[in-house]
């Protein structure tokens, strides 16, 4: 191979290496804005349903928030199912797990943080369960 034919080869490799590189950290701002999506979702789903002047007015704001935000956490969570490991780094893939459990922990925090009104009105045990069967629902794309 001649020395120009290298030093093209060189820069063609320099150039897809750069692209290659560009991309993974794309795809792990992607990866780190869904799942930041997904839990702040999460937490305003909780705080909506645990604020309010009465039970009923709280998880009813709370649905209603959650049905504003049902797309946002299905399109949020479909893009973070769509990469694949070797697109993302190693540390954008330990924060996607960590993000992912922090957001099923926080919707299932209503169960704790509504335990005594669940076990005296019957209605608030459903309607804390539907909340929690919706956001799940989202997440996993049903």
């Amino acid at each position: 191979m001649s020395t120009v034919n290298r030093q093209a080869w060189s820069r063609r490799m320099l150039i897809t290496v750069i692209s290659i590189a560009a991309m993974a950290c794309n795809k792990d701002e992607q990866a780190d804005t869904d799942t930041e999506a997904l839990v702040s979702i999460a937490q305003g789903v909780v705080q909506k349903a645990t604020s309010g002047n009465s039970i009923n007015d709280a998880l009813a704001s709370a649905k209603a928030y959650l049905d504003e935000n049902r797309n946002n956490v299905a399109e949020a969570a479909e893009r973070i199912k769509s990469l694949k490991e070797y697109q993302l780094s190693d540390q954008a893939l330990a924060k996607i797990k960590e993000r992912m459990q922090e957001a099923g922990a926080t919707i299932s925090r209503l169960r704790v943080e509504l335990a005594a009104e669940m076990a005296r009105n019957p209605a608030v045990d459903q309607a804390v369960e539907d909340l929690i069967q919706t956001y799940t629902a989202a997440v996993q794309g049903k």
